[in-house]
């Protein structure tokens, strides 16, 4: 029996007797594809929840981060493209716009640069970071 539309339902029925997909397979495929979907989703959400939680912020992230690096924290917020401060100051635009789920525009305006040099720092840091559980450090030193 063809799936009945709203239209085409009596007033107050249900749109289906089925059971309920969460998509349309006709638009999105099959369900694998969804709940593979929404799996990612909830967990890039509790990832971001647990800065947001413990009410961590940008500000904190810099102070952390300078320390990590043994640079000082106004050299990241000052635009200064000498190396170390620049691949320091890639590690918060990161970890801010991955891992907080802040806008590059929002890091930009807090650290002093433009959203390009932070979407140009975003692409630099997992070189930075690579070897380094640096997002987990940092929430660990709370």
């Amino acid at each position: 029996m063809p799936r009945q539309s709203r239209i085409d339902a009596p007033r107050g029925a249900a749109p289906c007797d089925g059971p309920r997909d969460r998509g349309d397979e006709r638009i999105l495929g099959g369900s694998e594809f969804v709940d593979r979907g929404l799996r990612g989703s909830q967990e890039e959400w509790d990832r971001r929840a647990v800065f947001r939680k413990r009410g961590l912020d940008l500000k904190w992230l810099v102070e952390k981060v300078a320390w990590h690096f043994g640079v000082d924290s106004e050299f990241l917020r000052s635009g200064s493209k000498v190396p170390n401060v620049a691949k320091a100051r890639a590690v918060p635009c990161h970890v801010g716009v991955c891992g907080m789920g802040l806008t590059a525009a929002s890091i930009a305006k807090d650290i002093g640069i433009s959203s390009s040099a932070v979407s140009r720092a975003i692409s630099r840091a997992p070189k930075v970071m690579q070897g380094h559980d640096i997002e987990g450090q940092l929430l660990e030193c709370q």
